[in-house]
């Protein structure tokens, strides 16, 4: 659990967020008190800068995304690099592009060439999304259709179904 410059309570660990009574923060509040902690973070000032927090999953993302850059090389013991500022920012171009505000929060996972990876096992569907670069990714898809593994580039339009699964 960390504490930011106002005194009120963030539980990383937890999907809420607490004031100093102890009472929940609704989404706004939530992305107030999180904003000066992440903003201090030597490596990601600037990627904090360019994303504005406008839903719970955007805070939670975020928040992962600083905890993975700060990874050192060789983090599985296989050579793997770490994810950089740059494939932070291709997380957020490419889940802001086909999540809702609603869509629950995925699970964010370091890649051994230094991307990231978005996952979702939930409601009956299983998505891995590997942000390659804000143009490409590579998708694996299980869930209430025919299972599909592609790679895709510029258009993500055949992930806004799956999305719609993870969101119902």
């Amino acid at each position: 659990m960390g504490t930011n410059s106002m005194n009120e309570s963030v539980s990383w660990g937890s999907p809420d967020v607490y004031d100093t009574s102890g009472r929940p923060m609704g989404a706004p509040q939530r992305i107030c008190a999180i904003r000066p902690r992440l903003a201090r973070s030597p490596h990601v000032g600037s990627l904090v800068e360019r994303t504005p927090l406008k839903s719970v999953w955007q805070m939670r993302v975020l928040s992962r995304i600083f905890e993975l850059i700060e990874l050192q090389p060789n983090w599985d013991s296989y050579g793997a690099s770490v994810p950089t500022e740059a494939a932070g920012d291709a997380l957020m171009d490419v889940l802001r592009s086909i999540m809702r505000p609603e869509t629950p929060t995925p699970s964010v996972v370091p890649t051994p060439e230094g991307h990231f990876q978005a996952e979702w096992h939930t409601n009956g569907v299983d998505l891995e999304v590997e942000v390659v670069s804000p143009t490409q990714v590579a998708v694996s898809y299980s869930g209430r259709t025919r299972p599909w593994d592609d790679v895709l580039s510029h258009d993500f339009g055949k992930l806004l179904p799956a999305i719609d699964e993870l969101t119902r």
